[in-house]
């Protein structure tokens, strides 16, 4: 089990290796699942559920997470 810690837009673009358009793009793309966690174009610091979906959809791990083993 991974816990995510929540992330700035500009941390999780530098850990995605991706820059800030393209993470808004990847945003844009989850439109519907970013607005169920509560993130909007003008969030600063996205939540920890947020920070993982993303991971999880494009496949990259963020800073300061945690592995718990099953």
């Amino acid at each position: 089990m991974i816990i995510y810690k929540a992330l700035s837009k500009a941390e999780l673009a530098q850990d995605a290796n991706i820059t800030p358009s393209q993470l808004r793009r990847w945003l844009k793309e989850c439109h519907n699942e970013m607005t169920q966690l509560g993130v909007t174009p003008k969030t600063k610091i996205l939540p920890p559920s947020a920070v993982g979906l993303l991971a999880r959809k494009y496949q990259f791990l963020p800073r300061n997470i945690k592995v718990i083993p099953d």
